[in-house]
């Protein structure tokens, strides 16, 4: 592995850790919520996601995805719809807390 690589990871982790501990101090933010949070962060963002790009994309088994290249503004489309609803849900969840 490259050397910037590793030096990369270690800030990452070195700015998580600080992040975390800046919140903790700060805004007496609940390690529990925070875990929780993260579990469902990786629920959502692995599992769920996998399993909706089994389910629309239709990956053959070398990888290929055939809806993008018979249909390339559907994808398009599809990201566009993403992000419109990424950033609704954004809205919504600020105005909850």
């Amino acid at each position: 592995m490259k050397i910037h690589v590793i030096i990369t990871m270690i800030a990452l982790v070195v700015f998580l850790i600080a992040a975390i501990w800046y919140a903790r101090k700060k805004y007496k933010i609940n390690f529990a919520v925070l875990g929780l949070g993260a579990v469902a962060f990786f629920v959502s963002s692995q599992v769920l996601e996998k399993i909706v790009h089994l389910l629309v994309l239709h990956p053959q088994k070398d990888g290929t995805i055939s809806l993008m290249q018979e249909h390339p503004f559907y994808m398009s489309f599809m990201e566009l719809l993403w992000q419109l609803s990424l950033k609704k849900l954004l809205a919504l969840s600020s105005l909850n807390g």
